[in-house]
């Protein structure tokens, strides 16, 4: 069977990877949350694993400038155009750091050039355009990974093996606080923006996904597009999830409570804390928790996961943010906004 060029290029750049232990990488996107990513880049790069940052991508020369000089990229390195990445033959893999709305079209171009991705969260808008990227990914045997960040939240690993575990003995139910005060980002809501966080963490901590949700939201500060919400999500057991989200709270807060039979818990997931409430007793302690830097530990993994797909097969890899997950976690977006356009609680449809 004879091979096109596009084919021998990607087995070229595959078997570069494997022999030489280096992956090629890029980011689009240097604004707020690119900045911090191309940092951990830049110190993982630095470390053991073979990794090479050949081009940074964004719109803005102010963003650009940052970058070389704080993050001391070479000038050379970095490009207003990310198409420049998107068709360059010595890029394996692109993480994109842009705004919501834009995830599905470059997410779809990178892999339309046969590169590795990571798009942050939401994966897409809705579950269609998800659904898409993911069947592209799987057809194409490239990895496709979401920034669902705090599945590399050591306070949240270690509470998903305690769960795993039956620690909390039957669980009736999980609160999350999910609040700052900032400025409301500009073209979307708080549901898009911050629910896909507590949305993925309940699924990591429980391993399955909520069967119905009902939602409310409203702006304060704006005519639309809300900006405090409170979000209820039921599961099977009678188990029920609920999340308030806000843009308005002055106290910055990033907290879980877990209600069981056996014993309680409250996470700080900012602090990494772990509190216990031993029902029996009424006693409480706290949990050792070894602090770790998230992104880093994301963006490492990514790396890893990129090699291990080259040497086993992307569907052979075992992905802690993969594609499947980034499906059904729009997919509960999507609902939540049903939810909220009709008042009403909404069963969920997953897509296969």
């Amino acid at each position: 069977m004879a091979f096109t060029k596009r084919n021998q290029r990607t087995r070229a750049r595959i078997r570069r990877i494997i022999l030489a232990d280096t992956v090629r990488l890029g980011v689009i996107g240097a604004g707020y949350w690119g900045k911090k990513v191309i940092q951990e880049y830049t110190r993982l790069s630095k470390n053991e694993l073979g990794l090479d940052l050949p081009i940074i991508s964004d719109l803005k020369e102010d963003n650009l400038n940052y970058c070389n000089e704080v993050l001391k990229i070479p000038k050379e390195n970095l490009t207003l155009d990310y198409m420049d990445m998107i068709n360059s033959e010595d890029i394996d893999a692109i993480h994109i750091c842009t705004k919501n709305g834009s995830h599905y079209n470059i997410g779809r171009q990178v892999l339309d050039s046969k590169k590795h991705v990571l798009i942050e969260k939401p994966m897409t808008m809705n579950s269609r355009e998800a659904l898409e990227l993911r069947n592209i990914a799987a057809s194409e045997s490239l990895v496709l990974k979401v920034g669902h960040i705090y599945r590399f939240n050591n306070a949240i690993g270690k509470l998903g093996k305690l769960t795993g575990e039956g620690y909390f003995g039957e669980i009736y139910c999980m609160n999350f606080q999910w609040v700052s005060l900032i400025e409301s980002p500009s073209n979307t809501d708080i549901i898009y923006d911050l629910a896909p966080h507590p949305v993925d963490i309940s699924n990591d901590l429980l391993d399955r996904w909520p069967t119905r949700v009902q939602c409310k939201a409203k702006p304060y500060r704006r005519e639309s597009l809300e900006e405090h919400a409170f979000i209820t999500m039921e599961y099977e057991d009678n188990l029920m999830v609920h999340i308030e989200l806000s843009w308005l709270s002055p106290w910055k807060t990033r907290q879980i409570t877990i209600v069981g039979s056996d014993r309680c818990a409250r996470i700080d997931s900012l602090n990494q804390t772990i509190e216990i409430h031993e029902n029996s007793d009424n006693r409480a302690f706290s949990l050792d928790v070894i602090r770790n830097n998230t992104i880093y530990d994301e963006v490492k993994n990514f790396v890893e996961t990129i090699r291990a797909a080259h040497l086993m097969g992307a569907m052979s890899c075992s992905f802690l943010n993969d594609a499947p997950n980034g499906l059904n976690n729009v997919t509960v977006l999507e609902h939540l906004r049903t939810s909220l356009e009709q008042d009403r609680t909404v069963r969920i449809d997953y897509k296969e």
